[in-house]
């Protein structure tokens, strides 16, 4: 928490909720509550595939991504079970359609900040050997399997929660070599 509360620029818990309060959060500029990033991180298998995509355009690897978005607000929209999540995220990221680059940009840091802040964490390896272990994080770039323990280049990171892997990364063969 102690991370959001410098995200959203509060210094401790707002009403009773967990609130964490500050500029940028959102509707009425409060945070994501206790309960909406629990949700968060009970919920993270909904929104597989979208967290490499969504660090990408936080780091301006991607512009606008306003396709990206629109999946992150269908998948909350269709969300269970998670009513202060949805709640956040309307307040926090609705509107998001008339957002100019910079706008998506600066709320794609404050998702992957909330993804973070739900223990979902992006992998930070750029390079693993190739056995049992790597294929549980990582999918081959061309789908051909790599020798079991020759080196490989890590092209996109796995994200996970805990010891639970969410979404596989890609690895590619060293040199672009493939195959086993």
């Amino acid at each position: 928490m102690r991370f959001l509360r410098r995200l959203f620029g509060g210094e401790g818990k707002g009403e009773g909720k967990g609130e964490c309060k500050g500029k940028g959060a959102g509707a009425g500029g409060k945070g994501p509550t206790e309960e909406a990033l629990a949700e968060l991180a009970e919920k993270a298998g909904s929104f597989v595939g979208l967290f490499e995509p969504i660090h990408r355009i936080s780091v301006g690897e991607i512009k606008g991504g306003m396709g990206i978005w629109a999946d992150w607000d269908v998948r909350m929209a269709n969300l269970g079970g998670a009513p202060e999540l949805v709640r956040f995220w309307k307040g926090a990221f609705g509107g998001f359609e008339r957002w100019d680059e910079g706008r998506l940009m600066e709320g794609a840091k404050t998702l992957v900040g909330l993804l973070s802040g739900a223990g979902i964490e992006r992998g930070s390896e750029t390079e693993v050997t190739a056995d049992g272990g790597a294929y549980k994080r990582y999918s081959t770039l061309d789908g051909n399997p790599i020798a079991a323990g020759r080196k490989a280049r890590v092209v996109s990171p796995y994200w996970h929660k805990g010891g639970e892997v969410l979404e596989k990364g890609i690895m590619s063969g060293m040199d672009g070599e493939q195959g086993v």
